[in-house]
C-alpha cells in the first residue's frame, strides 16, 4: 500500500477475529490519523475496506503452538514493515503480545497494548496450564516493557501483572470495560 502524502500519523490497530469491534474507534480517529487494521479473520476485510480502511489479515491460533506463534509474529512484523505506522495499538491477549513484540522489532515509536482480562489462562490448574502461563508471562513481560502503555480493563488484572513484574506500574492504566454504545443502551 502506498501512503498518501499527508502529514497524519499512521496508526495500525491489531486485533484478533473480532477486530471489527474497533471500527467505531477508527472512524472517530480518522480526522487526525491515517488508520489501518490487522485481524485474524480474512472475511472482515470487506467491512474495513467499505469503511475506508486498509485491512491486513494474518494467521492467529488460539492454541499454544510455537510454530503458529512464530508464523503470527512474522506476519505481523511484515505488515508493520509495509505499513510503517508511528503507533501500533494491539488488542486482546495473543494479538497484544505478538503485535507489541513485532512493533518493537520493527522500531515503531509508540506501542500500546490492551489486555481485556486474564481469563482461563489464570483459572486453569495443572502442570500444563502452569507451563503455558509461565511462557505467556515471559512473552507478555517483554511486550509490556517494549510498550509505552499497557491498558487493562480492571484493577485486579493490572495489580496482578504489576505484582508479578509483567507490567510496569508507571506504564499501565485501567480503562474500565470495552465501552458501551450509548445510542443503543441508555
Amino acid at each position: 500500500m502506498t501512503h498518501p502524502s499527508n502529514t497524519k500519523p499512521r496508526v495500525l490497530i491489531i486485533g484478533g477475529p473480532d477486530v471489527e469491534q474497533r471500527l467505531e474507534l477508527m472512524r472517530r480517529m480518522q480526522i487526525s490519523f491515517e488508520l489501518s487494521a490487522a485481524g485474524s479473520d480474512p472475511s472482515k476485510g470487506a467491512l474495513f475496506e467499505s469503511s475506508g480502511f486498509a485491512f491486513h489479515p494474518y494467521h492467529l491460533s488460539r492454541r499454544a503452538n510455537p510454530f503458529d506463534d512464530v508464523r503470527t509474529f512474522l506476519a505481523l512484523a511484515g505488515i508493520i514493515g509495509r505499513e510503517r505506522p508511528q503507533l501500533v495499538h494491539a488488542f486482546a491477549t495473543k494479538p497484544s503480545v505478538w503485535g507489541s513484540l513485532a512493533a518493537a522489532a520493527r522500531g515503531v515509536p509508540v506501542i500500546v497494548g490492551t489486555l481485556p482480562g486474564l481469563g482461563s489462562l489464570y483459572t486453569t490448574a495443572g502442570k500444563g496450564a502452569y507451563a503455558v502461563r509461565w511462557l505467556y508471562e515471559l512473552l507478555q513481560r517483554r511486550a509490556c516493557h517494549a510498550s509505552q502503555m499497557t491498558l487493562f480493563q480492571n484493577h485486579h488484572d493490572l495489580d496482578e501483572f504489576v505484582r508479578r513484574g509483567v507490567a510496569l506500574a508507571q506504564q499501565a492504566r485501567v480503562i474500565p470495560g470495552s465501552g458501551v454504545q450509548t445510542e443503543y443502551f441508555s
